[in-house]
């Protein structure tokens, strides 16, 4: 890979200056009939290497590469080359420059413990074609193994690192594997996107770095994804002035739904740094970016791909559940009285569902809903949401009523608003109020510092539920806990039940060892004894583990208190929410 990357880096370099280059570039792999690697030959016709250079370029960890001349190419430590050799065996190297021809051996000596460079030969040629022509000479020692043609060829052709180069209509790059008197190839690389559907165009402004630009795609079909695969489809591609530093996902590498999206995110500042020397954003072994350094760049990525994965998870779990009507009203009635009880334990307040799109949006302090009611006696929540100032990680803001007609009661009247989970560059917090008589109505004001916000408060009369005929609206589950789902895609989950903040699912997952059979796709089997002792089992710890969860991150604040706290809260609302749930499903089916 890092041969083909210089390679190119130099025809780069020509067409930098106006010329056409002829873009081959030829690589031919010896195999052995044992299965190891004897030798990587890679010839290229690009600026060849000149004279007076040689013992520069190899000179380990000097910087040569074309990166420290304000050039865009990959090259950014100038080892790539010398690593390739060295990783492998010893290097014959025969280079051609402006009709100035060297011969060369680049080698470790074991006996004097140093690097040497062996010139053989350096003489004038008539010839007028530039060319480069390494040839790698595997250890024997090392016994390197050589996989099967069409294997090296996928590796090579789907590299991240190289899909531009393979793009690239100005390159020809073939491949040869040789085994004996046999010969594969040869074929070209060339890489072809998968089908998609652009879903974002945008530009992310870096306080430290400068603007990038990050454009996302979704595909039809789910793409090939392994965190730890370079030639992984999925991902995104993080980009500086034409060199892919990263295939990244961001933190979602586990979920199945982020394997639709794949883009790129360029970011030029981060070129600026290495120009200036600065090599503390890119890892040695070259895996990638230090991302603690670019944070607000991530975050703000990997907020708008959350957007994209739930809206792609919740329309997975929609289109699959398919349920006799009868499961579905227990579901349901199972999910209105676990939500009862966790208010209960938790007075836990979710995101409103009407602002969550456009929560990233918000630039001042705002109340939501603008407008809300309840009826006589009973409480409304309204929830409040600043943005998030540098250095400050809560404020205080105050409630006031105005314009009343009748008496209203305020949980709170100065609310400490703190990060959300999920969108931390947002603060958020929450109050009750209700009224006492149909009709009365006030206005309610929320100030901090400069800013202030309005929103209307009336007390209404209940209206009537409708009844639930045949093609009837689904009823909306208030609350937390919004669906249960089962989850037969996840092939190898790492847990059984998972309660997925983001969209309020309760997912069970099928392919968890001891699920299957007595629970399948559509909760098929929970009528049954043993299936349905497990679900009442499965529900009761997903709901356990996250209100014990919220309980414990509100009120205990040193990590070995809280896990104390965590586990004793987990066995006491088991023995509360058990019983409600096996009261509907262990009883009930009869």
């Amino acid at each position: 890979m890092e041969l083909i990357t210089n390679s190119d880096d130099s025809y780069k370099i020509l067409e930098a200056e106006g010329k056409k280059p002829s873009g081959n570039i030829d690589i031919t792999i010896k195999k052995s009939n044992q299965g190891f690697c004897e030798s990587i030959r890679i010839r290229d016709e690009a600026t060849g290497i000149p004279a007076s250079k040689i013992e520069e370029i190899f000179c380990y960890g000097r910087p040569t590469s074309g990166l420290y001349h304000g050039k865009s190419v990959r090259g950014f430590f100038g080892r790539g080359l010398k690593e390739s050799i060295l990783s492998l065996g010893q290097a014959e190297i025969t280079t051609c420059c402006q009709g100035q021809a060297t011969r060369c051996k680049y080698y470790y000596s074991q006996d004097e413990k140093r690097l040497i460079l062996e010139i053989f030969d350096q003489q004038q040629r008539n010839d007028p074609v530039s060319y480069t022509d390494i040839n790698i000479i595997c250890s024997a020692e090392k016994k390197i193994r050589c996989p099967d043609f069409e294997k090296i060829y996928k590796v090579l052709n789907d590299h991240f690192a190289l899909r531009d180069i393979n793009r690239n209509l100005k390159r020809n790059i073939k491949i040869t594997l040789e085994k004996g008197n046999k010969k594969y190839g040869p074929k070209r690389l060339f890489f072809k996107i998968p089908s998609y559907q652009q879903i974002e165009n945008l530009e992310i402004i870096s306080s430290e770095y400068g603007p990038a630009s990050f454009v996302l795609y979704e595909s039809p079909e789910k793409l090939y994804y392994s965190k730890y695969d370079p030639s992984s489809l999925a991902g995104i591609l993080v980009k500086t002035k034409g060199a892919i530093l990263e295939n990244y996902m961001f933190g979602f590498e586990n979920d199945q739904n982020s394997h639709y999206f794949f883009g790129e995110l360029d970011c030029p500042g981060i070129f600026e740094k290495l120009l200036k020397g600065d090599k503390s954003l890119i890892r040695p072994d070259r895996k990638g970016l230090y991302w603690q350094k670019l944070i607000d760049i991530e975050e703000k990525v990997k907020n708008v791909l959350a957007r994209h994965i739930e809206r792609k998870k919740a329309k997975s779990y929609e289109s699959s559940e398919e349920m006799p009507r009868e499961r579905l009203d227990k579901f349901r009635k199972v999910l209105k009285k676990l939500n009862i009880l966790a208010e209960e334990l938790t007075e836990i307040i979710d995101i409103d569902e009407g602002i969550k799109h456009g929560i990233q949006e918000l630039k001042r302090l705002t109340i939501y809903p603008s407008e809300g009611s309840a009826p006589p006696y009973q409480n409304r929540v309204f929830s409040i949401y600043c943005p998030k100032k540098k250095n400050t990680s809560s404020i205080s803001v105050f409630v006031e009523l105005e314009d009343s007609s009748g008496k209203f009661e305020l949980s709170d009247r100065q609310i400490i608003l703190t990060p959300l989970e999920k969108y931390a560059s947002l603060l958020f917090g929450y109050f009750k109020i209700k009224g006492f008589r149909i009709g009365d109505t006030t206005n309610i004001i929320v100030h901090c510092e400069d800013e202030e916000d309005i929103a209307e408060f009336k007390v209404k009369e209940e209206k009537g539920k409708k009844e639930h005929g045949k093609g009837a609206p689904k009823e909306k589950t208030a609350g937390i806990f919004k669906k249960i789902v089962f989850d037969d895609e996840e092939k190898d989950p790492n847990q059984r039940v998972y309660y997925d903040r983001s969209l309020g699912y309760v997912i069970i997952y099928l392919n968890f060892p001891g699920i299957k059979p007595h629970l399948e796709k559509h909760g098929n089997g929970i009528e049954t004894e043993k299936g349905s002792m497990l679900f009442s089992e499965l529900l009761a710890e997903a709901f356990c583990r996250e209100i014990s969860r919220r309980k414990a991150d509100k009120e205990i604040f040193d990590a070995e208190g809280r896990l104390d706290y965590y586990l004793k809260m987990y066995n006491e609302y088991m023995k509360k929410c058990l019983p409600v749930i096996q009261k509907i499903f262990l009883i009930s089916w009869g």
